[in-house]
């Protein structure tokens, strides 16, 4: 009878015990795992599976992006569509005349692609201030180092979104702004009030609610100049600048609203042309230790890596432009910007199919670079169509009175 006793009593523990832990809300409980249900494949592995099927022109007319001259277009530009597949074209003050006419150039262009996939990126620098392509059709915003002075993140927000919609309203898709640049050489002749603060915090702080402005209208942002251009007395354009700075020097300064904008979700960023010694012996825009190991591995980035333009004096002072851009692919780049000259990006095409073919460029590599692009642009829902018109009526009043 003890034993019985003792066997009922222990078995009533044993009970009480297991009720005890399924009561507690902290403990984790164990979940038979699903039994014939099937995964759904990753969408990185769907976007390799449709990059499979491309030709290898396919992709390599994704990661470039061209400009041309004048306000129509011509055989040159319904070539780059239709037979070098090109990724998307942008546009200067010398394409861009009124509203209209703008318009109607940006859908020729998208209405020549309609046959294929994987719409045009159409982009344009209209960040404010000086750097602006549009003040010939919309009243011009101040520069971004206003919105520095003010240190107001609703007004950054609404800056950037002013931007975004002026964009939208014309048939843009790109815009390749903020400057997340800090202010920090008052020699540098081609940054200044185009950054918005000296202070790094501040850049990052406002940078950020700038960009998801732009972002918020359906125009994808591009922050620039990677890993930083304010500390420079030297314009890239004409000149490769150099930078005497550690890594740690960075990473306390210039790359704060780099970093600070990845972790909110940047989708795209474009690399300068600027020597770092202290990091690599090549410019960044044609560095796999920047714009691999620092920019993607060290700081985490996944989007999509522009160049800055390849026919800048900084580059073309030391190569081609074909070389450049091979060996900006190469290392890590994803879309390769030529905004000048007839042939370049002609010429541009075929050493990188060249490369490739030679296995100096791996289209597995190449692959993965197309994969980010479709991403971009199904990301923010990009087609060939004709411009928005659900603008707001009063774009012009929001400009003209942001800063009252």
């Amino acid at each position: 009878m003890k034993r019985i006793a003792l066997m009922m009593i222990l078995a009533f523990l044993l009970a009480g015990c297991g009720q005890a832990i399924q009561k507690t809300p902290d403990q984790p409980q164990a979940v038979d795992p699903p039994t014939q249900v099937e995964e759904q494949p990753a969408r990185e592995e769907v976007l390799l599976e449709t990059v499979g099927k491309m030709t290898l022109e396919e992709k390599i007319g994704q990661v470039l992006m061209a400009g041309f001259e004048g306000t129509e277009v011509t055989e040159r530009e319904a070539s780059l569509i239709q037979d070098y597949h090109i990724g998307g074209f942008i546009l200067f003050g010398r394409n861009i005349t009124d509203e209209g006419g703008t318009k109607d150039l940006i859908q020729e262009l998208k209405s020549l692609n309609l046959e294929s996939p994987y719409p045009l990126l159409v982009g344009v620098d209209e960040e404010g201030g000086t750097v602006t392509r549009l003040s010939g059709i919309f009243p011009n915003l101040p520069p971004q180092s206003r919105l520095g002075e003010s240190g107001d993140p609703e007004l950054a927000y609404q800056y950037g979104s002013i931007q975004g919609e002026k964009l939208r309203r014309l048939g843009f898709n790109v815009n390749f702004s903020p400057v997340l640049d800090v202010d920090s050489n008052p020699d540098n002749p081609v940054i200044g009030n185009r950054s918005i603060s000296g202070d790094p915090n501040m850049v990052a702080d406002l940078g950020i609610q700038l960009w998801k402005g732009i972002a918020d209208q359906g125009v994808v942002p591009v922050g620039k100049h990677y890993p930083g251009h304010g500390d420079t007395d030297v314009d890239s354009h004409t000149l490769l600048p150099v930078i005497e700075k550690s890594k740690d020097q960075l990473q306390s300064t210039e790359l704060i609203p780099f970093q600070a904008s990845i972790q909110e979700g940047i989708p795209a960023m474009m690399v300068g042309h600027l020597l770092i010694p202290s990091l690599h012996d090549r410019p960044a825009s044609l560095s796999r230790v920047i714009m691999e190991d620092l920019l993607r591995e060290d700081q985490g980035f996944d989007g999509v890596v522009f160049s800055d333009d390849l026919t800048m004096g900084a580059i073309t002072q030391d190569m081609t432009v074909s070389e450049a851009a091979v060996e900006f692919i190469g290392a890590g780049g994803d879309i390769a910007l030529i905004c000048h000259g007839d042939t370049n990006v002609m010429d541009a095409f075929e050493a990188i199919r060249s490369a490739v073919e030679e296995g100096i460029l791996s289209e597995v590599d190449l692959d993965r670079k197309v994969v980010r692009i479709i991403r971009l642009k199904e990301d923010f829902g990009l087609e060939d169509k004709a411009a928005s018109e659900d603008f707001k009526d009063d774009l012009e009043n929001r400009i003209e009175g942001l800063f009252d």
